[in-house]
């Protein structure tokens, strides 16, 4: 199950949409804040897609809470705002970057790395 993390309601449900049509079970959250309730009530997600700017928790906040309680729960962060070079130098095997706008065919790639390396399916 992935839990989509976007605040921008438009962009969270039309990728919603994508990822179900795509197989996936998906729930949504509208912030950060939102994304760690629902983590704690205890949903079997497998990933995380979140979105890096929001207000209230950043994406990396919720990056941060993910890795203290679930250390291989994998990550997906989305945004416009910072260049790949940066990203991919403050990241790890459980966490990933897209720019936004998102690529689908590079993110069902992404999604299914994470599945065949870590046997999220």
């Amino acid at each position: 199950m992935i839990l989509l993390v976007e605040d921008n309601v438009r962009s969270r449900h039309t990728l919603a949409e994508i990822l179900v049509r795509r197989g996936y079970e998906v729930i949504q959250a509208s912030d950060g804040e939102h994304a760690i309730t629902t983590l704690a009530e205890g949903h079997p997600i497998t990933l995380v897609i979140t979105d890096l700017a929001m207000p209230k928790i950043t994406g990396f906040g919720v990056l941060t809470h993910v890795h203290q309680r679930w250390p291989k729960l994998p990550v997906i962060l989305t945004t416009g705002y910072l260049s790949p070079q940066v990203a991919d130098s403050i990241l790890n095997d459980n966490v990933k970057f897209l720019s936004k706008p998102i690529d689908f065919n590079e993110l069902f790639t992404t999604i299914e790395g994470f599945t065949a390396s870590q046997c999220l399916a």
